[in-house]
């Protein structure tokens, strides 16, 4: 039978599990990248400093138990359009990784910053598109 563990003690595992929230992305760090199996890129790809970024990944605590908030891209974009996401964007100089996710995620989709408790980083990414994003692991609470 199947046991959901206490929310405190599942908070613990994931907060323990996870880079401690620090003032910048991890620098020099191991990371993962949409270059993982091709290291070059593209033929034609020409490789610059990536773009700082963050996003939330926002665990919503609900009765019968955790789910992780996600967002629907608006058709009008120009890019990614319709494509299910999580709440983030680019980094604004001297910004930390979880003000850039808090931020965007209110401005997004109006979550308030004050129901989510940020517990941590996971793997900065890397994408072919110039960013390294820096994942916020933060509990959403109702």
């Amino acid at each position: 039978m199947n046991q959901i563990a206490p929310a405190g003690d599942l908070r613990a595992w994931i907060a323990e599990h996870l880079d401690p929230l620090q003032d910048h992305a991890v620098e020099g760090a191991a990371r993962r990248s949409d270059f993982d199996l091709t290291p070059a890129g593209p033929a034609d790809a020409v490789r610059r400093e990536p773009t700082p970024a963050a996003v939330l990944i926002g665990l919503v605590e609900r009765k019968a138990g955790l789910s992780v908030l996600l967002t629907r891209r608006a058709d009008t974009l120009r890019s990614h359009t319709g494509q299910v996401a999580l709440p983030g964007g680019r980094q604004d100089p001297g910004e930390r990784p979880w003000e850039t996710a808090l931020r965007e995620a209110h401005e997004e989709i109006g979550l308030e910053p004050r129901f989510v408790s940020p517990v941590g980083l996971s793997t900065p990414y890397e994408t072919g598109s110039g960013y390294l994003i820096t994942p916020v692991v933060g509990f959403v609470r109702r």
